[in-house]
């Protein structure tokens, strides 16, 4: 990790069983990127965005969201900026006639 210089977000976990948390906050401190962030989750597990509650995943998500947010170019994601921590950021995907359909389980 010494050698990373570009921007990265590190996800975990702190109830994760299959990674050490103590081992994602050594990576973080060893990381040389000038742009990195950490963000640990009480209680969550291993996949933060599979098999969490409804409101941990939009937590994930919007933490994300914003991160990009942050770093985009245009400074902005989807046209509107960071969703706003109570905006639903459910994920989206299309049915096969091509209308968008909310899927909880992707």
């Amino acid at each position: 990790m010494q050698q990373v210089t570009i921007p990265f977000l590190l996800l975990q976990g702190e109830a994760d069983m299959i990674t050490d948390p103590e081992i994602s906050k050594e990576l973080y401190k060893s990381a040389k990127s000038p742009d990195k962030e950490i963000k640990l989750y009480p209680g969550m597990w291993h996949s933060l965005l599979l098999g969490e509650s409804d409101e941990d995943v939009n937590l994930v998500f919007n933490d994300i969201f914003q991160w990009l947010d942050k770093r985009s170019s245009a400074g902005s994601i989807q046209g509107g900026g960071s969703p706003s921590p109570h905006e639903d950021v459910s994920p989206v995907v299309t049915d096969s006639s091509g209308a968008a359909a909310k899927h909880e389980n992707i």
